[in-house]
């Protein structure tokens, strides 16, 4: 078994954010000004992104790049004379320090410096782990959390970055907190660190106590070249944040438990208490976690502080002449709970949440007088006390939602970015009956939690819906002038008739447009640059100015199909002559040019765009029904002289010519010819711009119905819509072509549309609707359907028979929605509750402990056609359930029909997570799904311990109890124990199924291979494997094999070697043969070999195996706690393998990770990658330089188009 592997879904998760201006200036076309854009630079994970955040809150990403490492700290730094942008620097697990630069003309992070300094992988003592910079962009300070730092000096050498070797300043049984660069003007580079000597603290729980965190301060000597330790002052031993000020002030805020402290050299030490929650217990400390530095016009410093409730502080500083005399702090808002935030410069803040989407909100309120004075600290030894306003935690918790017109709040929320993290459960089926499978995630924590269903496709968002009198057969649209922004004009043709509608700010029907409407419209186009359209309908062809109309009869033939492109117009007559048409600049005229008689109808036309520089298209292109396509020159010396053919497989339905990017630069572009078919597949083939010689065809299927093309553009750029079953969009990003279908019913008819209050979209005829979209975006190939839950969902299951989801949400130290015992810090004030915000994901604090291991436990019934929750049966009497599975018993006892499937829920009552995992006891309830949906529990069966695994097994249920394994029968009052096995190592944490083979996962030890002997009414363990792995998910591939994650980040696959099979199956003894033989490696007595072994980055969650399409291959789909989503496919060819294998080895050597990792030592983190092509960075093939390109192609002998061809054609075999 041989995989190819790639990412579906980018990791969610952010774990730092930066902000600044990375690209440099750019240049606005609507303004004609250049401007400075603000930037976010976000990690996630093993993923390096550029966002550009808009003054209306749009977020745009502009470059996503795998780094094939894990960034563990980010900073930005730039230079006192250097304005023109901002350089990133990354700590990562490479043991480097890498300094990278955004390449604008690339669209790409590229590299400057790669400085190595230490081993690879996260250890504690290679630095990495915390990164400062100086704030003149003078040094970088990278250490470790215990004993290494260095400290890089910067400088420019005119454009070049240069970097010195690394200074050490070390320390030794030291452990470091925080690490900041402090602003100390032009004097010598300083930077602070939250320190601990561990020294002797092993010895004694006295030598322990007497730990102290000190604040110290490293001083890099410029003169010296030299890291010197400038002082070391004892803080207090809770402090876990430094927050640097800048100047004129100075200095760095020490936060600590309750406190913040202003500390500077020279200075008093001047601290302030941190607001806290109304009702707060005083036991319960509150500490700083997050903030983020803004600075006003004026030049007055303040910042933004968030606590680990999510509350934010407006921490403000009260000046005596050059000193500090107080700090102030002020309730802000509550936001979620964040990695990181960023006060952005264009008046937007930005949340990197800890779990669940990110938010961008815009400050509506700054000033301090714009706050409630009760709300604020200044240098006392009291705690003030502040009541949060409504958020969506209270709309779900809280039983008066009785809404006010009182709202404090000083944040508006204007954008989102959808995160998957943290993913606890995925299934793939198709519940909605399309035809395609949808992915079903459970994802998030507490009220921030949510099921959503992935749909493979952009986001579209319909802005207008209008209903039609009769179905329009085709629409398009029309400026004032060829170079306007907005259109004027909507034209819809009727199979008899026109229908001309004016754009404004209302869509109206008009009738003195100048367009035919008795007949219907086979084209209409802008022409010209003086205000002119051309309608062409059956009988000629219709030019409209400004002060006249010119017609062209066609005389006793019928115009069938035609193409214009601003300046040249072909049509067909029935009986396939073509007549060509010009545009004269001087006249306004249009000029019949030629006239060609083919001698056969002519099934579709297109015509080639006019490149910047010409006054005319080069090519056209004609598509015949003897399964043929033509490409004809209209050249001044080859006029209809006939260039290329191209055989088809079916008849063509529509052509298009159209110049799409073809390198990282938009000036590199080409131009491809596309070939919609009758049978749903569309042919891309490249165009020489010379000779009109086509090469590189590449065909892609596309759905059911033939296929309609029509050039669009999105954001800008060329685009091609193929309007088939579906609608897809094809659009080159960074060079890359890629065809992705819009999630969107399918349309009849599209084109572009712009007006005032939709900038970019599209219109289309549905039926007998027009509809006007936007898409969201380009990058995200998943659309999300959001449905929110109120606790941390744990498992689901589909029911069959009914298709309704059952999802098991289940939540530690929180109250249940009708509980009186919450504390009054999490309780809302009812004069500050804001309805809208209920409405919008808007909340506060997501975690409360108002008792020590108290559960909350619901399972919720979901329909997702009729998009409703049917029913919530809440498990009381403090039990946490966690498992869930649908079994079909044999026995119809209980009042359960007879082969019905039940629902079966493993609970835990009064479980106790720490110091060790224990509970009172377990249960096995056993539920009855009505024909609505309706939960009815039928009994309950108690059990040791948590039944954490369960599996219906040949019409009874498998059972997995702590380290037993059981087999239980359906009864009247409970359920009957009927075989056990307790020989397993640990903990079983899952259970799957074949035959009488039964796979068991145990928690620490991977799987064993069970089976099940019913004439002795036995289970019998006889084979496991011998590496130990921390099971996390698994999925049955076929008899003999299982999949399995494991919580360090690995992908792998054990199975059964064919001799142990075979001795299995053939076994006839009365007792099997196995039984009788010695344990192997102090296990069973066989083992299983792992075939494939693979490092996804982080712990996977769940596996799932299942085929996209009919007829597809078998895929094996993953999701991570990142919100990650991948999947496997197995090669069908050796050729393939070698060939795949050989390119991921040259794409290794010369195409190095940007952030310094050796490729292929990450996807073997902690076991040798093992029969696993990476399809993530054989994607990067169209992504590297044309140098790069040929010496790869020369290397494969092979031409660059056909390795980009063969990339291609390997991801489409899933669907996707």
């Amino acid at each position: 078994m041989h995989l190819y592997h790639f990412t579906l879904v980018k990791p969610g998760s952010i774990n730092q954010a930066i902000s600044g201006c990375f690209s440099g200036k750019k240049y606005d076309i609507l303004t004609e000004k250049h401007y400075r854009p603000t930037e976010i630079v976000m990690a996630k994970g093993n993923i390096l992104e550029l966002y550009e955040c808009e003054e209306n809150g749009n977020l745009k990403c502009l470059i996503s790049q795998d780094v094939f490492g894990v960034i563990r700290s980010i900073t930005s730094f730039k230079f006192s004379n250097t304005v023109e942008k901002d350089y990133i620097a990354i700590g990562s697990d490479s043991g480097s320090i890498v300094i990278l630069e955004v390449n604008s003309n690339l669209n790409k992070f590229t590299q400057i410096h790669h400085e190595t300094y230490g081993k690879t992988g996260c250890r504690r003592i290679v630095p990495g782990q915390y990164l400062a910079a100086d704030p003149k962009g003078r040094a970088l300070m990278i250490g470790a959390v215990e004993k290494q730092k260095f400290v890089y000096v910067l400088n420019m050498d005119g454009d070049h970055l240069t970097i010195s070797s690394p200074l050490e300043g070390h320390s030794q049984n030291t452990l470091v907190y925080s690490m900041v660069g402090l602003d100390v003007g032009f004097d010598n580079p300083a930077f602070a660190c939250i320190e601990v000597n561990y020294e002797g603290a092993d010895e004694s729980d006295v030598a322990y106590q007497s730990l102290k965190k000190m604040l110290t301060i490293y001083e890099l000597d410029l003169g010296k070249n030299t890291i010197v330790k400038k002082s070391s002052e004892e803080i207090d031993r809770s402090a876990n944040l430094l927050i640097q000020i800048p100047e004129p002030l100075g200095g760095v805020l020490v936060c600590s438990e309750n406190y913040i402290t202003y500390k500077k050299e020279g200075q008093d030490d001047v601290r302030s208490p941190i607001p806290r929650r109304s009702g707060m217990p005083q036991e319960r400390g509150l500490m700083i976690i997050n903030s983020n530095l803004k600075v006003k016009k004026g030049g007055d410093i303040f910042l933004l502080a968030q606590n680990e409730l999510g509350d934010l502080y407006r921490v403000s500083f009260n000046k005596d002449g050059n000193r500090v005399s107080s700090v102030s702090l002020q309730y802000f808002d509550t936001i979620p709970v964040s990695n990181s935030f960023l006060a952005l410069k264009n008046g937007n803040l930005f949340c990197a949440s800890e779990f669940g989407d990110h938010k961008c909100y815009k400050i509506t309120k700054i000033e301090p007088n714009e706050y409630p004075e009760t709300y604020e600290s200044i240098g006392s030894e009291t705690f003030p006390t502040f009541t949060p306003p409504m958020n969506r935690f209270e709309a779900l918790m809280s039983d008066n939602d009785q809404p006010s017109t009182t709202n404090v709040t000083c944040l508006e929320l204007v954008n989102e970015i959808k995160s998957l993290a943290p993913v606890t459960d995925m299934k793939v089926t198709d519940l909605m009956g399309e035809g395609t499978p949808q992915i079903y995630c459970l994802n998030g924590r507490g009220p921030t939690s949510s099921l959503r269903s992935l749909r493979y496709g952009l986001p579209v968002n319909e802005e207008v819906a209008a209903p039609l009198d009769q179905q329009a057969t085709a629409i398009f649209t029309v400026k004032e002038s060829m170079n306007d922004t907005f259109d004027k004009y909507i034209i819809l043709s009727f199979s008899e008739f026109t229908m001309v509608l004016s754009v404004g700010e209302n869509v109206a029907e008009v009738t003195e447009s100048g367009f035919l409407t008795t007949t219907k419209t086979i084209y209409a186009s802008n022409i010209g640059e003086s205000g002119e359209f051309v309608q062409v309908h059956p009988k000629g062809i219709r030019h409209i100015h400004p002060d006249r109309v010119n017609e062209w009869n066609s005389g006793n033939k019928i115009i069938e199909k035609a193409a214009v492109n601003g300046y040249q117009i072909v049509v067909s007559l029935s009986g396939g002559e073509i007549i060509y048409f010009e545009y004269d600049t001087s006249s306004g005229n249009l000029i019949e040019t030629e006239r060609n008689d083919l001698s056969q109808d002519v099934a579709c036309l297109a015509l080639s765009p006019i490149q910047d520089g010409r006054t005319r298209g080069r090519f056209l292109a004609v598509g015949f029904y003897d399964k043929t396509v033509r490409l004809i020159s209209l050249g001044e010396y080859d006029m209809m002289s006939i260039l290329s053919r191209q055989a088809l497989p079916a008849d063509p339905e529509s052509l298009s010519l159209i110049e799409l990017q073809s390198g990282h630069s938009r000036d590199e572009t080409s131009l491809y010819l596309n070939i919609g078919l009758s049978n749903g597949i569309l042919l891309r083939s490249t165009v020489d711009s010379s000779t009109g010689e086509l090469s590189d065809t590449r065909s892609r299927f596309l759905g059911t119905k033939g296929v309609k093309l029509r050039n669009v553009k999105v954001r800008g750029d060329n685009a091609i819509l193929a309007l088939s079953s579906k609608p897809w969009l094809g659009n080159s990003i960074n060079g890359k072509i890629e065809m992705t279908p819009l999630s969107y019913p399918a349309l009849n008819s599209a084109c572009n549309f712009s007006s005032e209050q939709i900038r970019d979209g599209l219109v289309s005829i549905t039926a007998e609707h027009l509809r006007i979209i936007t898409i969201s975006s380009l990058l995200d190939k998943f659309t999300p359907e959001i449905i929110p839950l109120n606790y941390t969902p744990r498992k689901f299951v589909v029911h069959d028979e009914t298709s309704h989801m059952i999802i098991l949400q289940t939540d530690h130290n929180v109250s249940k929605e009708n509980s009186t015992d919450r504390p009054d810090y999490i309780k809302v004030d009812e004069s500050q509750k804001d309805p809208s915000l209920s409405k919008d994901v808007e909340y506060g604090a997501i975690k409360t402990k108002p008792k020590s291991n108290l559960w909350a436990s619901y399972i919720r019934v979901y329909s997702p056609k009729k998009q409703a929750n049917l029913d919530e049966f809440e498990i009381e009497d403090n039990e946490a359930a966690f498992s869930i599975t649908t079994c079909k018993f044999s026995t119809s006892l209980s009042g359960a029909k007879s082969n019905e499937s039940l629902i079966i829920v493993g609970t835990a009552k009064n479980m106790k997570l720490y110091p060790t995992r224990t509970c009172d006891c377990g249960y096995i309830n056993v539920f009855q799904i009505s024909e609505d949906g309706k939960l009815q529990l039928i009994h309950k069966t108690e059990v040791e311990d948590v039944p954490y695994a369960l599996h219906a097994f040949r019409g009874r249920l498998l059972v997995g109890v702590k380290n037993m394994l059981r087999i239980y029968d359906l009864g009247k009052k409970k359920l009957l124990r009927k075989c056990e096995n307790k020989s397993f190592p640990n903990f079983i944490t899952s259970i799957a199924v074949d035959g009488n083979r039964i796979f068991v996962g145990d928690i620490t030890e991977s799987f064993h291979f069970v089976k099940f002997n019913s004439s002795e009414n036995s289970l019998t363990i006889f084979a496991d494997n011998t590496t130990p792995r921390w099971l996390t998910a698994s999925a049955l591939v076929d008899h003999n094999t299982i999949a399995g994650g494991d919580k360090f980040g690995n992908f792998f696959i054990s199975r059964l070697p064919s001799d142990v099979s075979d001795e299995l199956e053939d076994s006839s003894t009365g007792k099997e043969k196995w039984i009788w033989e010695r344990g192997l490696l102090n296990g069973a007595p066989q083992k299983a070999t792992e075939i494939v072994k693979f490092y996804v980055g982080s712990m996977i969650t769940s596996i799932y195996k299942t085929s996209l399409i009919a007829g597809g291959p078998s895929i094996l789909i993953y999701t991570t706690i990142t919100g990650a989503v991948g999947v496997f496919f197995p090669f069908t060819s050796k050729k393939d393998i070698e060939f795949f294998t050989q390119l991921e080895m040259h794409l290794r050597e010369k195409n190095p990770p940007l952030c310094g990792r050796d490729h292929l030592a990450y996807r073997s983190y902690y076991f040798p990658v093992k029969s696993v092509v990476d399809g993530d960075l054989i994607e990067q093939f169209n992504d590297v330089d044309l140098q790069t390109k040929t010496k790869i192609s020369e290397d494969l002998q092979r031409t660059i188009n056909e390795i980009a061809k063969k990339i291609e054609d390997m991801k489409n075999q899933t669907g996707l």
